[in-house]
């Protein structure tokens, strides 16, 4: 681990030049701050400035992915800024080409060579497609949970009924103590997409049942809308991340 850092504590809220960030609280009494810092679409070469001045600015919770090829730099941030290991909220995310279970275990220990890290606090299933599959991908994220590579398992870029899928996964397998679970939602108020708003308020009750945070990365001023929800023909676009 860079800087013989852990990420075992971290403080409460964190407070921003604009106030506070307020943590999210989970069963396994996981604490998540719930604005985060995204490095998508931020080229590698940029990648370190803009995490270390986000850090600086109060920021306390960093998302990058394997797929978004910035986690070295991501890492490099890390080494260099003056914010112990510990107070930052680290997570990234498995590619949907990776979720069989041997390549969740392995693409995962790429992942934390890269970021200069001994476990994440969050590893995202980022996308359900490809080689995803719950009854096989959830158990290999859960071991890593169980082995203390990772302190929570995260699902990024999943419709209701993906969610409705994954827990009844969750259930079948006897994976009870699943409460260091969060989707990212990417969408920070229903108005900002009126069209997803019915569906959206699906989603505090649905993740009420599986022990799950609302998430909302850092904002942008992207007018494209998106969210944790699959589009149909009457919805804007949805633009995973």
């Amino acid at each position: 681990t860079r800087g013989g850092r852990t990420g075992e504590q971290r403080r409460g809220g964190i407070g921003t030049v604009d106030g506070v960030i307020p943590d999210i609280a989970l069963n396994d009494s996981t604490t998540i701050p719930q604005l985060g810092f995204g490095v998508f679409q931020i080229g590698p070469d940029e990648t370190a400035e803009a995490v270390e001045t986000a850090l600086a600015a109060g920021y306390r919770h960093v998302d990058t992915a394997s797929t978004y090829d910035n986690e070295n730099a991501v890492g490099a941030a890390l080494e260099e800024s003056d914010v112990p290991r510990q107070d930052v909220f680290l997570a990234t995310k498995v590619h949907p080409e990776n979720l069989a279970r041997e390549d969740v275990i392995e693409t995962t220990a790429e992942s934390l060579e890269r970021l200069g890290v001994e476990r994440v606090d969050l590893l995202y299933v980022h996308r359900p497609i490809d080689t995803y599959d719950p009854e096989r991908t959830l158990p290999a994220f859960d071991a890593l949970r169980e082995a203390g590579t990772i302190r929570g398992v995260g699902l990024s870029n999943f419709s209701v009924d993906d969610l409705e899928t994954a827990r009844a996964a969750i259930t079948a397998i006897g994976t009870c103590q699943w409460s260091g679970v969060a989707i990212s939602t990417r969408s920070a108020s229903a108005t900002s997409c009126p069209a997803l708003a019915p569906r959206r308020s699906m989603m505090p009750r649905l993740c009420a049942c599986i022990s799950v945070a609302m998430l909302r990365p850092k904002p942008t001023t992207s007018s494209t809308c998106s969210a944790a929800l699959s589009p149909s023909a009457k919805e804007p676009p949805i633009r995973p991340t």
